[in-house]
């Protein structure tokens, strides 16, 4: 199969039968190029002591980090500046939106 013919301008019935006969023989010779190589990558997983492709892969849990939260001294508040952490003003962000001011109440 080098390229796809444009057939957009082909009438007649036979030269269409045709093409199609020798499309489904190239489909069929392609399904079984697939089959092979799927058996041969298999038989090289087995080989390797490798997991079949498609089976059930055991992913490593991913660890959750803890939040970092800078306080000023003694206050208990978080406080984040221009020198903090990306982490450290997210994770203030975070807080102020789930925490209202006594004011606002």
């Amino acid at each position: 199969m080098d390229s796809v013919e444009d057939w957009h301008d082909c009438n007649d019935p036979a030269e269409l039968r045709i093409r199609l006969e020798v499309a489904l023989d190239e489909n069929a010779e392609l399904h079984d190029a697939l089959a092979a190589m799927r058996t041969e990558n298999r038989r090289l997983r087995t080989r390797l002591g490798m997991p079949a492709v498609g089976g059930p892969r055991a992913l490593p849990p991913v660890p959750e980090e803890p939040v970092p939260t800078i306080t000023v001294e003694g206050s208990g508040l978080p406080y984040a500046d221009a020198a903090s952490s990306t982490e450290s003003k997210i994770a203030l962000f975070s807080l102020g939106l789930s925490r209202g001011r006594v004011s606002d109440a």
